[in-house]
């Protein structure tokens, strides 16, 4: 939680008005089976709720069940100035196949998330895979796509400054083009800019390559530096004026850097 609340007071430095933490940002991802364990996920989510970020956050993080025999949610908080701790979102795409196995530890959302009055902001909120299917980039249908739920809540009257997405995408060889595609074929059919911010570091045998990726309707697209733990401040009527800071902290990962 240091870790997190550290970047996100960098965020506040560089001008954002609201940070989006990585999925499972406060546990890291993935937990594996400490998410059988209650007390386990009860304490992340005790830790999630207890942070005073500088600014208004969202915060990936396992959301206990009602009793000790309901499945947690991959899911969502809102804390900081103007909300209220409370979760905007379960993640509803549970991806089990090749390393993923999230049906065994999650219970599933029904339908995407929206937060109100994020620095100002109304959002979209997705969680890794269910931006995916929309792109046609997941290896099975699930039967539900939550980018054309929200879309249709646009299409509705919703209101949204963006959508984003709180992911934990391992690395391989063409991963990076593949969370282009997914962020700009949601940003096309939502009508807004899609944010999709991504865990870097290695987890056991998987490895994150950070590689944040911001996308706009026209095409246009912001992405973070690969291997560098940072804050990538995106403005949403600009995109030229993105920055990106590096993480202010000793031990921050930073893997082909000129330092």
């Amino acid at each position: 939680a240091k870790r997190l609340l550290a970047l996100v007071e960098q965020a506040a430095e560089a001008g954002a008005h609201v940070a989006v933490s990585t999925e499972l940002g406060i546990t890291g991802y993935p937990p594996r089976d400490l998410l059988m364990s209650p007390e386990f996920v009860q304490a992340a989510f005790a830790k999630a709720q207890a942070c005073r970020p500088a600014i208004p956050t969202l915060i990936g993080t396992p959301v206990p069940g009602t009793d000790r025999e309901v499945a947690p949610a991959n899911g969502v908080l809102a804390v900081g100035e103007g909300l209220r701790g409370k979760v905007v979102a379960h993640k509803q795409l549970l991806p089990t196949y090749d390393v993923f196995d999230e049906a065994r530890y999650f219970r599933p959302g029904s339908r995407p998330g929206l937060v109100r009055g994020a620095g100002g902001l109304d959002l979209g909120i997705t969680v890794c895979e269910d931006a995916w299917q929309a792109a046609g980039l997941t290896p099975v249908d699930y039967g539900v796509d939550p980018v054309a739920q929200l879309a249709a809540l646009v299409r509705e009257g919703a209101t949204l400054s963006a959508t984003v997405n709180l992911s934990a995408s391992p690395f391989h060889q063409s991963k990076v083009v593949d969370r282009v595609t997914v962020a700009r074929t949601a940003a096309s059919r939502l009508g807004m800019p899609f944010l999709l911010a991504n865990q870097v570091g290695g987890n056991d045998d998987l490895v994150f390559d950070g590689s944040s990726v911001a996308a706009w309707p026209d095409g246009t697209v912001v992405l973070a530096p690969a291997w560098s733990e940072g804050v990538l401040t995106v403005d949403l009527e600009d995109p030229a004026s993105s920055t990106w800071t590096p993480s202010g902290a000793n031990d921050a990962l930073s893997i082909g850097s000129d330092e």
